[in-house]
């Protein structure tokens, strides 16, 4: 019996942690120097969590839906962008932005190619700069979904989506060697699919090996708790001390981080111990649970409407500066995620719920009735995108 994955809080904490991290980046706190090594959490975590559930419907299904996967994203992550874009087209000079910025950033961030409008130095994306993530996360759906699709079609082992992941993960590790020309390269290389993809790769990775683990019985709980309290001191390293324009980052920093938030993924949903503990922690999770509104209007907040030049220019001290980024992003976020998202959420449920028949076991006679399993996929909201899957017999419990 393979393991299921089900709702975790510890996850949404993971989300907390990275959308922390990023905020505190972008709101250039000394201990946060690194903190753009959050968006490297997220797109783990993503690859991780799409990759398990793709996985599982192939498992119960014997087949995946395309077609319902990308109504379920669209549904999760398109209302929320497009409130933060008609917003921004509306009103631009309250986030520092001429009409002709606003319209043409917006227009390059609704079609998810930030990444390489700013990687190639076609556009300047100004206060949508960080919408590059968004980007990378929806160019992957349209790559790695369609392969675990086919592989289950034609009936191939999984052995073979490993290979595909690792040759990926290899393939991203030297574009970035061949592309490092000098201190000015890092723009193009933070931002191009083909030098980031390789996080999102090691957490499909991750997904593969969790969804082989047995569900009980696991030989060594305790060498796997010591692993993630390992793994968690180099990624706080990595937001404390890392520079995105250092060539170390892309020489295998950002692996590194990949392959640590991997560990920790693994490691508190098979054997729990206390950074699971830390993760599931209320207020963490409630970040984590908000993350993608979090994610999407902290930056146009502290770099637009209430940067710190225009602030100063009205007066505020200098030491109210950070209370009013983290308050105004807070206050947004949960708007959006109470009055979109979560409303929305409960149309995405439609396209995830469907009743599976499982065959009998082989080699049984006469046949017996198959057994009915209803699949439901609930929503656990994230700053870069992802969701979970829940059965409906653990839904009481989380």
């Amino acid at each position: 019996m393979s393991t299921r994955l089900t709702y975790a809080p510890a996850l949404d904490g993971v989300r907390g942690i990275a959308v922390i991290s990023v905020m505190a980046f972008h709101a250039h706190l000394s201990f946060a120097k690194g903190g753009f090594a959050g968006v490297d959490i997220f797109f783990t975590l993503s690859g991780f969590l799409i990759t398990a559930l793709l996985l599982r419907e192939a498992e119960e299904a014997g087949r995946i839906s395309l077609r319902l996967f990308y109504i379920r994203r669209a549904l999760r992550l398109v209302p929320a962008l497009t409130a933060l874009l008609v917003v921004m087209v509306v009103y631009p000079r309250a986030f520092s932005m001429t009409r002709e910025q606003a319209n043409t950033a917006v227009g390059v961030a609704a079609l998810y190619m930030t990444n390489w409008a700013q990687g190639l130095g076609l556009v300047d994306m100004t206060n949508l700069a960080h919408t590059w993530s968004l980007a990378i996360e929806e160019q992957f759906y349209l790559v790695w979904p369609p392969v675990v699709a086919l592989v289950v079609a034609l009936g191939l082992r999984r052995e073979w989506l490993i290979l595909v992941a690792t040759a990926g993960i290899v393939g991203a590790a030297a574009m970035r060697l061949v592309l490092w020309t000098g201190a000015g390269a890092w723009v193009r290389l933070y931002n191009g699919l083909d030098t980031r993809i390789d996080a999102l790769l090691v957490g499909a990775l991750a997904a593969m090996l969790y969804t082989r683990l047995p569900a009980r019985g696991l030989a060594h709980p305790r060498a796997l708790r010591v692993a993630v309290v390992l793994a968690a001191l180099p990624l706080l390293a990595a937001v404390a001390y890392f520079d995105h324009v250092d060539q170390a980052f892309y020489f295998g920093g950002s692996l590194i981080v990949a392959v640590c938030t991997a560990v920790v993924l693994v490691g508190v949903l098979t054997a729990g111990g206390p950074v699971a503990t830390l993760l599931a922690w209320a207020p963490l999770v409630w970040l984590g649970r908000i993350s993608y509104g979090l994610y999407l209007w902290h930056y146009p907040l502290i770099a637009g409407m209430f940067d710190e030049s225009r602030l100063a220019r009205l007066g505020v001290p200098a030491v109210l500066f950070l209370p009013i980024h983290v308050a105004s992003s807070l206050a947004v976020a949960t708007a959006s995620f109470y009055l979109l998202e979560r409303p929305l959420l409960r149309i995405k449920r439609r396209f995830g719920s469907r009743i599976v028949e499982t065959p009998a076991a082989a080699g049984a006679a006469p046949v017996a009735p198959p057994v009915l399993v209803r699949v439901r996929f609930t929503p656990t909201p994230d700053g870069c995108a992802s969701c979970q899957a829940t059965p409906l017999e653990d839904e009481r419990a989380s």
